[in-house]
């Protein structure tokens, strides 16, 4: 199917979309879609798309499937280009619908992050609460549960919770950040030990999740740079399956090969920026709340200034690694003095 789009200010675009089910030769022909499509092209998010056929009738899906209905009352598109004509409404949604949709965007596979950025920066009706705690019920490995798992957490966590080293995450959490997400806001997941099986399994319930947590789990440096800087607590303990709760860097540990991070301890980036951020808490420990905005500002250049060094450090170190491997002669070679 193809569909000449005319947008505002008098922009045009081609779109095309496939029948069938097999995605491997196109994006399927769904309302949902097309949406999608429109958004990438024109920059309008699908929740104020106002799309309208050359007759005047609006395009929208059935009752029972708003989103991904298929295109069945669009024959006419198979054998040449419709005409759709894009205009922009205000998002009708309320809060709850709107937080909803925010959350779908962080947590579907692949995230859309693009979107749920767009979401944030360019609000439309209500806007959403950065600080606002979901329950979803999720399939999600890492969670050591192996069927739909209960987590109610901030948007902050949910962001990143997203698809560990496939997607960067950092512009949605420095948006959040931005428009005054609680660095701190805890938040509860059904979580499992991992010991026996299927029903045997030991469950339970992990509490007081913090961002940061979900930060040092995800082997994300910038994420925790970011967050220690927004005033996060490096020494905040989380709940746990046992009586004792553990510091961020517990979590690194969980579900490796979910997260296909390599070796048991926490990255060295990781570990240099949370013992920066506890020398700087305890110097600061009366007077913290004195004059919060500078102290932070001055504790966020300082770990901007310790990771980008430490950075430097390591490409001069794996510059002076492949400058010793090329000077390095092989063992068949014979070397005449």
């Amino acid at each position: 199917m193809v569909f000449n789009v005319n947008g505002p200010c008098g922009r045009f675009r081609s779109i095309s979309l496939r029948c069938g089910h097999d995605t491997k030769l196109g994006t399927p022909a769904t309302l949902g879609n097309l949406r999608t499509k429109i958004f990438e092209q024109f920059g309008v998010p699908p929740f104020e798309q106002h799309l309208e056929l050359r007759d005047g009738e609006v395009l929208k899906g059935d009752e029972n499937n708003p989103l991904d209905a298929p295109f069945l009352k669009l024959e006419p598109a198979l054998k040449r280009p419709m005409h759709l004509s894009l205009s922009t409404r205000t998002d009708p949604r309320h809060a709850a619908e709107k937080t909803a949709a925010f959350i779908e965007c962080l947590t579907s596979t692949p995230p859309k992050l693009k979107l749920a950025l767009h979401m944030l920066k360019y609000p439309s009706g209500v806007p959403i609460d950065p600080n606002c705690k979901t329950t979803i019920y999720l399939y999600r490995d890492e969670t050591c549960v192996y069927g739909s798992s209960r987590a109610t957490l901030p948007p902050l966590t949910f962001a990143l919770w997203a698809e560990p080293l496939t997607v960067d995450v950092v512009p949605v959490v420095e948006e959040l950040l931005a428009q005054g997400a609680d660095p701190n806001l805890t938040g509860n997941e059904e979580v499992s030990d991992g010991s026996g099986m299927g029903g045997c399994r030991s469950r339970g319930t992990l509490t007081d999740i913090s961002p940061l947590c979900h930060a040092v789990q995800r082997g994300s440096a910038e994420c925790v740079l970011r967050l220690l800087a927004a005033g996060a607590d490096p020494n905040a303990h989380s709940g746990s399956l046992g009586r004792e709760g553990g510091l961020p860097e517990a979590f690194y540990g969980r579900s490796l090969g979910v997260y296909k991070l390599k070796g048991p301890n926490v990255p060295a980036d990781i570990n240099a920026l949370l013992d920066a951020a506890r020398k700087f808490h305890s110097a600061h420990t009366d007077s913290l709340a004195e004059g919060r905005a500078d102290k932070l500002s001055k504790l966020s250049k300082e770990l901007h200034s310790l990771l980008k060094n430490r950075k430097a450090a390591k490409k001069e170190q794996n510059v002076e690694k492949s400058q010793k491997g090329d000077r390095k002669i092989p063992s068949n070679r014979k070397v005449w003095r």
